[in-house]
C-alpha cells in the first residue's frame, strides 16, 4: 500500500512538472503582434496592428518640397527576427494609396512599442509610463536616443467612443514643447517618432486615424485627410449623389459587398453625427440627411477591407 502511494505521488510530481514546462513552453512562442485590443490591464490598444492606418501632413523639405498629406499603414503579414514578431511600416505620398514604400519593423507588447534600427531593437514610446518618468527614446532620422520627460498624463475621447490614455512629453521637463502621444494611435504631431524638440512646431501633424475601416480621429484644424474622390469611388464601381445634398444621399455599389457596411455621418469638427449599418448584396442605398444643419460632412464606411471617408455638404 505504501509503494502504491509513492508511485501516485511520483505520477503527480512528473504530471505537475510536465504541466509547468508545456505552460512557460507556451508562452515563449512568438506570437504575431497583429489585433487592436491587449490584455494589459494599462494599455488597452495596440499602435501596431495591420488594423490601423492614417494620414499625417507632410511639410517638404529640400528634398521633397511639396506640403501634403501622406498616408501609413503596416503590412498584413508579420516577419519573424529571432522569437519575436514584427510588422512593417508603409508609407505612400500617393493620393490613390498606391506605390508604397517600406519604412521599418515595429513591433508593440505590454504597452512598449518597439523598432528595429541596425539590426538592433530600440525602444520607441512605453505607454505605461506615469507622470514625471524620465523615458530614453529613439528618435528616428536622427539615429539616437534622447531623454524625454513625462510632463501630463490623461485620458481623451475619441470619435468611436473609446477612452484611450494619452502621455505629454518634453525634452527639456516643462519649459519645453509637448509632444502628445495617445495608446492605439501613436503620435499627435509625427507619423512614428519625436522629430523636433527644441522648436515649437507641428512637424507633421496627425490628420485622420482609421481602426479597422472606421475614422476614430479627425484633426478638424485641417481640411483634408485625403479623403475619398469621386474618382476613387469610381474605381471601385461606388456612385454617391448629388453633392450638395439637401435631405438624402444615393450610393449606388456595381460590385455589392458580401458583408455588412457600417457607415458613419461625421461633422468637419469630428462629432459623429449618425451611425448605422447597411446590409451587404445590395446595390442601393438612400441615406436620409434632412435632419442635418448645414455644413460639411464626412461620410466614413470600410468596403472589402479599404477605408473609405466622402465628403459632403449639406445646403439647406
Amino acid at each position: 500500500m505504501k509503494k502504491y502511494t509513492n508511485l501516485n505521488n511520483a505520477f503527480a510530481f512528473f504530471l505537475l512538472l510536465a504541466t509547468f514546462i508545456y505552460s512557460n513552453s507556451t508562452i515563449a512562442q512568438p506570437s504575431s503582434q497583429d489585433g487592436n485590443i491587449t490584455s494589459d490591464a494599462n494599455t488597452s490598444y495596440k499602435l501596431v496592428s495591420s488594423s490601423n492606418s492614417w494620414t499625417n501632413w507632410f511639410y517638404g523639405t529640400w528634398f521633397t518640397p511639396d506640403n501634403k498629406p501622406v498616408r501609413y499603414r503596416f503590412s498584413e503579414d508579420s516577419v519573424q527576427l529571432g522569437d519575436r514578431w514584427y510588422l512593417q511600416l508603409k508609407r505612400s505620398f500617393a493620393e490613390t494609396g498606391d506605390n508604397w514604400e517600406d519604412m521599418g519593423l515595429f513591433r508593440e507588447e505590454n504597452g512598449v512599442v518597439y523598432l528595429i534600427v541596425n539590426n538592433e531593437e530600440q525602444v520607441l514610446m512605453n505607454f505605461n509610463s506615469g507622470m514625471g518618468d524620465q523615458l530614453d527614446l529613439f528618435r528616428p532620422g536622427f539615429d539616437q536616443t534622447l531623454e524625454f520627460t513625462v510632463v501630463s498624463v490623461d485620458t481623451v475621447e475619441l470619435m468611436d467612443g473609446s477612452h484611450r490614455k494619452r502621455l505629454g512629453l518634453s525634452c527639456f521637463g516643462n519649459d519645453g514643447p509637448i509632444k502628445y502621444w495617445v495608446e492605439g494611435i501613436g503620435s499627435l504631431k509625427n507619423a512614428m517618432g519625436i522629430y523636433h524638440c527644441a522648436f515649437h512646431v507641428q512637424d507633421r501633424p496627425l490628420l485622420c486615424f482609421f481602426q479597422n475601416g472606421e475614422m476614430i480621429y479627425f484633426n478638424e484644424n485641417y481640411g483634408s485627410c485625403w479623403l475619398t474622390s469621386v474618382e476613387d469611388l469610381q474605381d471601385v464601381g461606388i456612385s454617391i449623389f448629388p453633392n450638395p445634398a439637401i435631405d438624402h444621399l444615393n450610393i449606388l455599389f456595381e460590385n455589392p459587398s458580401s458583408h455588412p457596411l457600417h457607415f458613419r455621418i461625421i461633422h468637419s469638427n469630428g462629432a459623429i453625427i449618425n451611425s448605422f449599418k447597411h446590409p451587404g448584396m445590395q446595390t442601393d442605398l438612400k441615406i436620409r440627411i434632412n435632419d442635418l444643419q448645414a455644413g460639411i460632412y464626412h461620410l466614413s464606411w470600410d468596403f472589402d477591407g479599404s477605408p473609405f471617408s466622402y465628403r459632403f455638404v449639406v445646403s439647406k
